[in-house]
């Protein structure tokens, strides 16, 4: 009950303090960003005009996103935030949606909060999906099929991953790349939902996922971490890493405003995300220990690298805890052939 009454406060809490963060930087761009008109630069008739709202919307936001994309350093965070949180975040969903076992359909969760967190940030809605998993799905324990994780994997690489290298890669950064890119969450649905279709669940003869869950997320924690310590790397010095990492509420450019969006988005998704972990423990122990880890963790490896060795942490605990379940029933099904 206690926990339930701390995920009501702390998650809503944290997506309005989100958006207060957020109205300096989208008021800037409101006022600085030219309305998108068919001649803009980044306008694509997608729909043939048959929905106008929607390739203007479009075009402002690949707009926006080229304010960064444009310049090497922004640029770089970009490429950070996209490279070493997004793909731990999304994965996630994906394998907790696959814990209902649906046989021929991606995550839903995924799709439904990731469409919205194209258009209002990652940060200000993931609290809510986090705040369900907290209540809800955390309960749900179920072991993931093979067939359900490697669908999940595949998914995300082919819906977020790669079009995330392509958009923020200095020989590859357009604008095209940059609208598939917000399409990410129908891709991933559109990946996984077409990966069981070809190789559904089986309904008999299931084979545990948990080899690959856990092994995607070791892989993840490899590749955020050394993508961290290489970015710190890269920049040199404490006052490069203060100048792209500090947030600066005194931007009076687009350009400022757009990098002050993307920095929220990136400090306020990474606590949302850490924050949860806390209900991936089973006593105030483990509480104290997520809770250290997520503070320590998020500063020497990064945050998508710290949250992805949580989640390592529970699913091998899960996987643990059902080795043994079945060790037990294996033993009780031997006694009783034995009588």
């Amino acid at each position: 009950m206690l926990e339930t009454i701390a995920a009501l406060v702390a998650f809503p809490s944290l997506s309005v303090f989100t958006w207060k963060l957020l109205e300096p930087a989208m008021d800037l761009n409101n006022a600085q960003v030219p309305a998108c008109t068919p001649s803009s630069q980044y306008y694509m008739p997608i729909t043939s005009g048959a929905l106008p709202g929607f390739d203007a919307t479009l075009c402002n936001i690949v707009t926006i996103f080229h304010l960064l994309l444009d310049v090497d350093g922004p640029r770089k965070f970009t490429g950070y935030f996209l490279g070493t949180c997004i793909p731990p975040f999304i994965v996630f969903m994906c394998f907790e949606s696959s814990r209902n076992g649906y046989r021929f359909f991606g995550s839903f969760a995924q799709l439904f909060f990731g469409i919205i967190a194209q258009f209002v940030t990652i940060a200000a809605i993931s609290p809510w999906y986090l705040l369900a998993f907290a209540i809800y799905n955390r309960k749900n324990t179920a072991p993931i099929s093979q067939a359900h994780a490697q669908s999940s994997v595949f998914g995300t690489s082919i819906g977020w991953v790669i079009p995330t290298i392509m958009m923020v890669n200095k020989d590859t950064v357009d604008g095209g790349v940059t609208a598939i890119f917000q399409f990410a969450p129908l891709l991933t649905f559109l990946g996984q939902t077409a990966h069981q279709l070809v190789r559904p669940p089986p309904k008999a003869e299931w084979k545990s996922g948990n080899a690959i869950v856990v092994g995607t997320y070791i892989l993840i924690f490899i590749a955020a971490s050394s993508y961290h310590f290489a970015f710190l790397y890269e920049l040199g010095t404490v006052e490069a890493i203060r100048e792209l990492f500090g947030i600066d509420f005194g931007f009076t450019t687009a350009a400022g405003g757009s990098l002050l969006l993307f920095q929220v988005d990136f400090y306020m998704s990474s606590a949302a995300y850490l924050l949860s972990t806390l209900w991936f423990a089973e006593s105030v122990a483990q509480v104290v220990m997520l809770a250290a880890w997520a503070l320590i963790g998020s500063v020497i490896v990064g945050p998508g690298a710290a949250f992805a060795a949580s989640a390592l942490w529970r699913e091998t605990k899960l996987g643990k805890r059902r080795a043994k379940a079945a060790r037990a029933e294996a033993a009780k099904k031997d006694v009783k052939k034995s009588l």
